[in-house]
């Protein structure tokens, strides 16, 4: 199951509004930077400082993993503050080289996520 549709999955209520869902590891060595844009969302994954599209990547939520942290809703939007545990693989097989220019095949850890959405038309 890739990221982006687990995190849809979670919030599909909202999916004709606006939003954004921003994720980042402790050390900000994985994050998701996701733009809002009318009409569609760019959506870059940065792996040890190195920039993939989502359907470049396999992303896995560890199932069970969610943990919310903070969540308000209203009439007009809302936000959300949670925890995941992930798994981030490359789709053509190649490592991806650390900071430490070590190659790893996967990356899993644990991430926070900031979602925010609004029931405007996209």
């Amino acid at each position: 199951m890739r990221f982006m549709m687990a995190l849809v999955a979670i919030f599909s209520g909202y999916a004709l509004g606006l939003g954004e869902t921003n994720c980042s590891n402790a050390q900000a060595s994985l994050r998701r930077v996701e733009k809002e844009i009318w009409g569609a969302n760019l959506v870059t994954f940065i792996v040890h400082g190195e920039e993939f599209q989502e359907e470049d990547l396999d992303i896995k939520v560890a199932p069970g993993s969610k943990r919310v942290l903070e969540r308000r809703v209203a009439n007009t939007g809302g936000h959300e503050t949670a925890a995941f545990k992930v798994e981030v693989s490359r789709r053509d097989g190649k490592p991806f080289r650390t900071e430490g220019s070590q190659e790893v095949l996967k990356v899993v850890d644990n991430v926070l996520c900031y979602t925010w959405w609004n029931n405007a038309i996209d």
